[in-house]
């Protein structure tokens, strides 16, 4: 059971389920660290080699890594292009500290025209020394693609969960859109952005932590843009891409409730009149709210009131936020070999997870086949969730359409008129 106690130790720290004291007088008028406890935890966990090394930014992406049915934003799947393609990923989380906890993610996609794609993806999450320890999910995406650079994505996925010792079973759907453009400063270098956004896991309440209430999924809206340059010199590119997401849970805050159950605590024992267990004395507010908005509400409910809720006011909204940087460089010789390195940071409030990874990985493309390793190194060295974790990922993907090579990279643009000139 021990792997057990240090994943949901883990799912804390990326939540921030860090525990409120609602007996301090002092917490309506200031930030708090606050408790959010969701359903599935492990959805907001993408165990994708490629993305984990990037910062774990999946909402935007450069044209080489749309295939993904994995990407966070499903509008991705489409960009303009044929393709098929199938990546297999393994995590074995928080190895420095226990060897019970894996995840393995599948997922494959076809882009069955230049216009529409699909994809499905499969995760699974096992706890081995445990004998109901185990999570999985199965999704299915479409994206549409429409040649003024807009992209449109819906997912449907299945939810299983066996931990904590229940068997829940539901359902959730992802909405994505990605606007992509290209352009070029001459022939030489090229340039593109890219601005994503998707709500991932818009799904009904479950019965996941207890018997008697329902928890929320985590559902999550993320907004990304992304910087692309590329240099091109006879068969060689050198390609850079620049990218920034901001990520929020759309589920209610957790409020201060009023922890007095007496109104004058210094009271003498008794019932009777002066006595502490005095009628006069009980605190009529005792368990209510007083600061923040009751967190028991519909799920569309709870994504709008996630916005505003906050005990803290506006300046707590904003450390409930996450955000990430990432850098990736490439190296492409004659579309057909590449090399990839990746870094990226990952930044949340102290007040909340206090969670700060650093992101390293990098990759190998032959023919069609690539290679990517990716790690975080947690910046705090505190706590059991402060360790190492790595990921690892193979996929291939090959170009459909007559007179196309099945092994080549896909094109820097998919189409030239989506090409916007820059002015002398």
């Amino acid at each position: 059971m021990r792997s057990v106690s240090v994943f949901f130790a883990f799912l804390g720290f990326i939540f921030g389920t860090i525990n409120l004291n609602a007996q301090d007088n002092d917490i309506p008028f200031g930030l708090q660290s606050s408790t959010e406890t969701v359903a599935v935890p492990f959805l907001s966990i993408n165990g994708n080699a490629r993305q984990m090394a990037f910062g774990n930014i999946g909402v935007v992406s450069s044209s080489l890594y749309h295939d993904g049915a994995f990407n966070s934003n499903a509008s991705l799947l489409a960009n303009g292009h044929r393709y098929l393609s199938s990546t297999l990923d393994y995590t074995p989380y928080l190895r420095s500290l226990t060897k019970g906890i894996n995840m393995v993610s599948f997922s494959t996609a076809s882009a069955i025209t230049e216009r529409h794609a699909i994809g499905l993806y499969f995760r699974n999450l096992s706890i081995s020394d445990s004998p109901r320890g185990n999570e999985l999910a199965l999704q299915l995406n479409y994206a549409t693609w429409f040649p003024s650079g807009i992209s449109i994505g819906i997912g449907a996925k299945y939810l299983n969960s066996t931990v904590p010792d229940k068997d829940v079973n539901g359902f959730a759907a992802d909405i994505g859109l990605n606007y992509r453009k290209y352009g070029k400063a001459n022939g030489i270098v090229r340039f593109g952005y890219s601005i994503g956004l998707g709500i991932n896991n818009i799904g009904t309440k479950l019965y996941y932590t207890n018997s008697t209430q329902r928890d929320f999924l985590p559902t999550n809206a993320m907004l990304a843009g992304q910087f692309n340059i590329c240099i091109t010199s006879g068969k060689l590119r050198f390609e850079h891409d620049f990218a920034y997401q901001v990520t929020k849970l759309l589920i209610p805050s957790a409020p201060v409730y009023d922890g007095r159950p007496y109104l004058d605590d210094t009271l003498p024992p008794g019932d009777s009149i002066g006595g502490i267990d005095s009628p006069e004395n009980i605190n009529p507010d005792y368990g209510k709210v007083v600061a923040g908005y009751n967190p028991h509400v519909n799920v569309f409910q709870g994504m709008i009131q996630s916005f505003y809720d906050a005990p803290g006011g506006a300046r707590e909204e904003w450390t409930e936020t996450k955000h990430h940087l990432a850098h990736e460089f490439r190296f492409i010789l004659n579309e057909i070999f590449s090399i990839h390195l990746r870094e990226g940071f990952s930044y949340q409030d102290r007040l909340k997870s206090n969670g700060q990874f650093v992101s390293l990985g990098g990759g190998i493309s032959v023919a069609g086949f690539r290679f990517d390793i990716g790690g975080w190194i947690p910046v705090l060295q505190a706590g059991p969730s402060a360790q190492k974790t790595f990921f690892v990922g193979v996929s291939y993907r090959m170009i459909l359409g007559k007179g196309k090579k099945l092994s080549k990279l896909p094109p820097w643009n998919p189409t030239d008129d989506e090409m916007i000139e820059v002015e002398d």
